[in-house]
């Protein structure tokens, strides 16, 4: 895309083989020149998987500090800055803030009338520099809409962009059980989060907020820099069994308690206790409880609009032939 503003991505690494090849060549895909990628005493193939993608500098945190974060949002917030620090020193315009699980594209991609077919995505459709293009030269910060997987019974050996489910508008209602109660608790929530991820102006005069946003200093408050929403990001949140289990056993250091006062939503809470004591067997029976939805409701949700059907990280890595190998 000639004459477009160059984009940069930041993201924090521990132990993410699962996701990391195809994050890092769909973003490729969508218009990422350099990426940023940190990576947290990772004990699996994360940073020889980085290092092959001549494009990627990886940054291994315990290099630049030697604090354990209490909070993973801390640890963000350390890398982001680190990261707006080195994308000024390369003369990069816009920088995006995304974890590992998480697949941006440059437009939001409304549920399919009638949920019985879908869109294909294209990079040049969802080229994120046309995104960051577009904006008006006040605006600092453009914020990514969530789009949630909702997961499908699949089996352990297929690859996560088979599933093509997700939650965009409002959350469905779930029974998240307590095995280690046991107890039951109904909620109509977003299962991680809805609150978006954003890509920031390099050149703004911002500050790491966390793991999502960026903030200014005004009269001595922290404010929103001048935003807008737009594009959107596609996360799978949990995609199986071990997938379930590596996530939540990572965050089973932090309290239960936020930083601001406020307590942890019940779900993070109760599975990263459960996470820390099941094993995979136990973890599959609870998942099928609590978690995992038939292809059959999913497909009778998609219909009646409450879910998009989209396979966008499938359809941008079927555009990378060097992707799927010889």
């Amino acid at each position: 895309m000639t004459g477009a503003p160059s984009l940069g991505l930041v993201s924090c690494v521990k132990n993410e083989e699962r996701f990391l090849a195809a994050f890092l060549e769909y973003h490729r895909r969508l218009g990422v020149s350099r990426a940023y990628v940190f990576l947290d005493r990772c004990t699996d193939a994360s940073a020889e998987i980085a290092a092959a993608f001549p494009w990627v500098r990886v940054i291994p945190v315990q290099e630049h500090c030697d604090e354990t974060f209490r909070y993973v949002a801390g640890l963000h917030r350390f890398c982001s800055a680190l990261a707006l620090d080195r994308a000024r020193e390369e003369g990069l315009d816009w920088l995006m803030l995304l974890d590992p699980d998480e697949f941006a594209y440059g437009r939001f991609l409304p549920p399919w009338p009638g949920g019985t077919g879908r869109h294909r995505a294209s990079a040049e459709e969802g080229d994120l520099r046309k995104l960051c293009a577009g904006v008006a030269s006040d605006v600092d910060m453009i914020v990514l809409r969530t789009k949630e997987l909702v997961p499908c019974r699949l089996g352990e050996s297929l690859p996560f962009w088979e599933q093509a489910f997700f939650q965009s508008r409002f959350p469905l209602r779930h029974r998240v059980y307590d095995p280690m109660r046991p107890s039951v608790r109904r909620t109509v929530r977003w299962l991680g989060n809805n609150v978006g991820k954003s890509i920031v102006r390099v050149g703004a005069d911002v500050r790491a907020r966390g793991s999502h946003f960026w903030h200014v200093e005004r009269d001595g408050r922290l404010q929103e820099p001048k935003t807008v929403r737009l594009g959107a990001f596609c996360h799978f949140h949990v995609t199986g069994v071990r997938h379930w289990l590596e996530k939540f056993t990572k965050l089973a250091h932090e309290p239960d308690v936020w930083a601001g006062g406020d307590r942890v939503p019940f779900t993070k809470r109760v599975w990263k206790a459960a996470a820390a004591h099941l094993d995979e067997r136990a973890a599959w029976e609870y998942l099928e409880r609590s978690v995992f939805r038939s292809e059959r409701e999913l497909c009778l949700r998609a219909l009646m609009g409450q879910l998009s059907r989209e396979t966008t990280v499938k359809d941008i890595l079927s555009e990378a032939p060097s992707f799927w190998g010889p």
